[in-house]
């Protein structure tokens, strides 16, 4: 995990990663060209708002980049130090459309893909 996270320092930029590290853990935020560029790589997700809208948050390996990288060094706060997997929630990730879900895209009938690959 560690490779990883190190591989974020190098990517970033040196006011990104200082955005990073004075981002609050439960702030919440607008879409800025900031957190624009910190989305690409993953470390803001999208928060539905209850009244409609997003809201732009740290994603679970920004908060893991945040505290085992970036403030390593201002302790942990009452917060359990991230050291494995098992610690960070996983990634949503999109179910690949099929050919047949294409196709019906393309003839403009409506497709509910329910995550599985099949469809409704």
């Amino acid at each position: 995990m560690y490779y990883k996270l190190a591989r974020f320092l190098i990517m970033c930029t040196p006011e990104e990663l200082d955005y990073i590290a004075s981002f609050d853990y439960e702030e919440t935020t607008n879409l800025t060209a900031m957190v624009s560029s910190l989305y690409q790589y993953g470390l803001f997700e999208q928060q539905e708002r209850k009244n409609g809208g997003v809201d732009y948050v740290l994603s679970g390996f920004a908060k893991a980049l945040k505290n085992n990288s970036l403030n390593f060094n201002e302790g942990i706060s009452g917060r359990d130090r991230i050291v494995s997997y098992s610690q960070i929630s996983p990634l949503s990730i999109s179910e690949p459309m099929t050919w047949e879900d294409l196709d019906d895209v393309f003839s403009e009938n409506e497709i509910v893909i329910d995550g599985n690959g099949s469809r409704k």
